[in-house]
């Protein structure tokens, strides 16, 4: 009589022990799970981020990097078209005087009008100077200009410099090719610049 009791008493035993174990498995088994879902989310954030920064990187790239005037009326902005072909234009008090219009040279060295990055932003320069010019009503002549720098990378390295000056008269750039390994002389054989002007002037 007592050894059924005994095993009852056993078994009873035994099944508090497997839902004890059960309990703690599940506890176990629910702080996995919010660590995972907790990693999820990290992750999921950082792509969101990532996403986001990138979208800023690209609208930045799509509005290109601009240079004004002193008096603030004239801009030059520069662009890149499709095949990494850089571009300018100009607008004055918001009108465009130039429209789209090629960079670029074709060197000894390389094509430089095509397959390009922008390498770097273009920092504003205060330029200040002055000289005399003899037999004119106003000798003595004044020029302040806004001077930027963007250099274009191709193959990630670096191969020209386009610098650009806009004063409150006029806008000017000039390049300069950067050395290419034991290259001691560059010929260039064509100039991509060109000077879109809208229709009807």
């Amino acid at each position: 009589i007592l050894f059924p009791v005994m095993l009852k008493s056993n078994i009873a035993d035994a099944i508090l022990r497997a839902i004890s174990y059960l309990l703690q498995y599940r506890t176990a088994i629910s702080r996995d799970i919010a660590n995972f879902a907790g990693k999820l989310n990290l992750k999921a954030m950082k792509k969101k981020f990532l996403m986001s920064l990138a979208l800023v990187c690209l609208t930045m790239v799509m509005k290109g990097q601009s240079l004004t005037s002193p008096d603030g009326k004239t801009v030059v902005t520069l662009e890149m078209a499709d095949g990494g072909q850089p571009q300018y234009r100009v607008t004055y008090q918001g009108q465009e005087v130039v429209g789209r219009s090629a960079l670029g040279v074709v060197t000894n060295m390389g094509d430089y009008t095509r397959g390009l990055t922008a390498g770097n932003g273009m920092a504003p320069q205060k330029i200040s100077e002055s000289y005399t010019l003899r037999n004119i009503k106003q000798s003595q002549v004044g020029y302040e200009a806004d001077e930027g720098v963007v250099t274009y990378q191709q193959g990630g390295r670096p191969v020209m410099d386009v610098i650009f000056r806009v004063s409150n008269r006029d806008v000017a750039f000039r390049y300069r090719i950067l050395p290419k390994k034991d290259t001691r002389v560059c010929v260039v054989e064509r100039e991509a610049s060109s000077f879109a002007l809208p229709d009807g002037t």
